[in-house]
């Protein structure tokens, strides 16, 4: 059985994300089951998509690590892309507020690894959706180290930065949309505005399923992780 994720989910149903003009954090692993572009998914099924966001690497993953696509115009789809790679804070609210976007969407494959980047990506603009007061949604997708194991040290206060906005182990054991959920809740304790994310589920995934067993093809997050071994190991090395 393959695994449903969240993206192939919402395109059944839009009434699962509030908006109407939506701006997805997304770059090339963003795609449906069937390898879709979830963009253009989206965008041929009719969804009210403005504007994408990209995180390190940049939208079509053309740059090493450190380094990012400037902003353009996606070519695929023809919407704007904000580079938010290295913009957090006041920099990065007024940029979103920019795209005119009245909800933020998160859809990219996360590798399980607390000092890939992508997932921080997704932390500061949950962030900057609250401080802008509109809803942020993860459409979420199986972590490939599976979810039954934690391994590693966390992150001591002080200490935080965009290899680790939050303390959780090196190897968290987390999905996407369960990491969005936690810190939120201890943002909301600390007294942030960050909001409660809606988080669209995927069906047929199990906390002791490594991405093997999900039947999902694999599509490289980054140019150094060819393979779902290459992401097993890049927990111990990197």
């Amino acid at each position: 059985m393959t695994t449903t994720l969240g993206i192939d989910r919402l395109l059944g149903d839009f009434d699962m994300v509030p908006g109407q003009r939506w701006g997805l954090i997304t770059n090339y692993t963003g795609v449906t089951s069937t390898l879709e572009g979830s963009a253009r998914a989206l965008l041929g099924a009719g969804a009210p998509l403005v504007a994408l966001l990209s995180p390190e690497h940049g939208l079509r993953g053309t740059v090493q690590a450190g380094r990012s696509e400037p902003g353009h115009t996606d070519p695929a789809t023809g919407l704007p892309v904000l580079d938010t790679y290295l913009l957090e804070g006041p920099a990065l609210d007024r940029a979103v507020e920019d795209l005119g976007v009245d909800s933020l969407l998160f859809d990219i494959q996360d590798v399980g690894v607390r000092f890939y980047t992508y997932v921080w990506t997704m932390v500061d603009c949950l962030r900057s959706a609250g401080r802008l007061g509109i809803p942020f949604t993860v459409l979420d997708r199986p972590n490939p180290l599976s979810g039954a194991v934690t391994e590693g040290p966390g992150v001591r206060e002080g200490f935080e930065s965009f290899v680790g906005r939050f303390d959780v182990p090196i190897r968290h054991g987390l999905t996407a949309g369960e990491l969005a959920r936690l810190v939120a809740a201890q943002d909301q304790r600390d007294g942030r505005p960050t909001p409660t994310p809606g988080v669209v589920t995927m069906t047929g995934w199990t906390r002791t399923m490594y991405w093997e067993d999900t039947g999902l093809q694999w599509v490289m997050p980054s140019p150094n992780l060819p393979t779902p071994t290459a992401a097993l190991d890049y927990a111990g090395t990197g």
